[in-house]
């Protein structure tokens, strides 16, 4: 009777919490789109859509239902709860010409929550100054470099078969010696029901980059970041298959885009990955990749052919400490 009484409470406080969740992703969302009405195309720091790890690069960057551990902290902060211990994880790519992209996530549980840190950082080489004098374009015997670095602090709890979280982070772009700096917050959700049978699914949502203009330092202009509300679906119909759906609307530009992957467990070590990302329009969008698990540590591969500019190639290494 007691058990049943608390079960019965606590189904009304988890119904509460996620109707108020959802609630507020709505007017947030509300209150965003508006903002920045009539100024489609205006959005900075976009090396916040690169993601982090490979697995859900090789995807097609599909990760909003499934993602869980230190990729969570950038796809979805509601997934670092899904992770039981301590989870660590390094990304590298070498990107287009000299441009150098590195991510870098933790998460731990924290009594009856979950919490996470990660930083992701571009840097985008040096090039040399130039000028047109007298219709000839002259080297100015100097040179420039940009750096794009972002740092996020993670909060996920779980309830049933419900988790959420959030993710406060810090971005700052800089270009020779200009400098803009800019605050936002990430809201996700995530559903994974207990379900009988052999037909399984999960879902999630995420409201990312909720925020303030980007303050620059040099003539007070600004443009928005890239505001995103994302829906995902995974659903996973048995034979070690797993089908990753998400949906991406930008909040400033007004631009929908779809991303999809396939992820097939071979054996329980090791996973064929294929994807595709419609908001690439560089060879198709299309990916894919493959992840190797030795005891706690995990090895994921994405290759992503990326037209003129030559193929692209992201490789992420993780590790578990205990069980």
């Amino acid at each position: 009777m007691i058990k049943a009484k608390r079960t019965e409470s606590m189904n009304r406080y988890l119904l509460g919490f996620v109707v108020g969740f959802l609630a507020a992703v709505i007017m947030l969302a509300g209150i965003q789109g508006p903002l920045y009405a009539g100024e489609a195309g205006e959005e900075a720091a976009e090396f916040l859509r690169l993601g982090a790890g490979a697995k859900h690069a090789a995807m097609g960057g599909a990760a909003v239902a499934g993602v869980e551990g230190p990729s969570a902290v950038h796809f979805n902060p509601a997934g670092i709860s899904r992770r039981d211990n301590r989870s660590f994880e390094f990304t590298y790519q070498q990107m287009v010409e000299d441009i150098n992209y590195g991510n870098l996530g933790y998460t731990q549980p924290f009594g009856e929550a979950h919490v996470g840190v990660g930083v992701g950082y571009v840097g985008y080489g040096s090039e040399d100054v130039t000028e047109f004098e007298d219709n000839i374009l002259r080297e100015m015997g100097s040179s420039f470099s940009g750096s794009d670095i972002v740092g996020g602090v993670s909060y996920s709890r779980r309830w049933g078969d419900f988790s959420a979280g959030m993710t406060a982070k810090a971005i700052r772009l800089e270009i020779d010696d200009s400098i803009a700096n800019a605050q936002a917050i990430d809201l996700g959700l995530q559903w994974r029901p207990e379900t009988a049978g052999w037909f399984n699914y999960e879902a999630g949502a995420v409201l990312a980059n909720l925020s303030s203009r980007v303050d620059g330092e040099e003539d007070g202009e600004s443009d928005g970041l890239p505001r995103l509300l994302k829906g995902g679906l995974r659903l996973m119909p048995g034979l070690g298959l797993k089908v990753d759906l998400d949906v991406e609307h930008r909040l400033v530009s007004h631009q929908t885009d779809i991303m999809g992957g396939v992820e097939w467990n071979a054996t329980p070590n090791f996973a064929l990955r294929a994807g595709y990302n419609a908001s690439q329009d560089v060879d198709d969008g299309i990916s894919a990749g493959i992840g190797v698990r030795l005891a706690r540590m995990s090895l994921d591969y994405a290759f992503v052919p990326f037209g003129e500019f030559g193929d692209l190639h992201r490789v992420s290494f993780g590790y578990s400490f205990g069980e």
